[in-house]
């Protein structure tokens, strides 16, 4: 009797938990891989859509993310979403600028002749297999579409219009 009234204190402790989503301050992207500390107590990451279930009852709540600040919150200012602000020592883009760009397009052509070797050899034979064109119905009936395109295009072509001058 006493492991029955265990095992149900412990499933009543699991079904007090409430979802939580973190997301960027700038961008409003969920956060993947955030680790939230209720209590001081393990860490629970965030899923791929910036998801996770903390316990309903908590005193603070700590958030941690690289490139974020940390973030430490109480049950007052904790709703269903809680943004992340990013560290701004990051940067997000680096642009370099040369002067020498004949080296480069040294580098260019030699990565281009080095490409040729490895090309495949061919045999003369050339025998392509593609299961999903031939699983596409689609594909027949562009096809279709495309030739009776070509053909009304080419008999436009060959058709003589005939010039209109308006002269006075």
């Amino acid at each position: 009797m006493l492991t029955i009234s265990k095992l149900y204190a412990q499933t009543a402790d699991t079904v007090k938990m409430r979802p939580l989503t973190v997301i960027n301050l700038e961008t409003h992207v969920p956060l993947r891989d955030v680790h939230v500390f209720a209590d001081q107590d393990s860490a629970v990451l965030t899923n791929y859509r910036g998801r996770c279930f903390i316990p309903a009852k908590f005193t603070r709540l700590v958030l941690r993310h690289s490139g974020f600040l940390t973030a430490t919150l109480f049950p007052a200012e904790v709703g269903d979403t809680v943004v992340m602000l990013p560290n701004g020592t990051g940067l997000h883009e680096v642009t370099v600028w040369g002067k020498r760009s004949v080296l480069i397009n040294n580098l260019e052509k030699s990565a281009t002749k080095d490409l040729s070797q490895y090309e495949p050899k061919s045999s003369g034979l050339v025998v392509q297999f593609d299961l999903g064109k031939m699983l596409d119905r689609r594909g027949a009936r562009d096809s279709k579409h495309r030739e009776q395109a070509k053909k009304l295009l080419k008999k436009w072509d060959e058709a003589e219009v005939p010039h209109t001058t308006t002269g006075k």
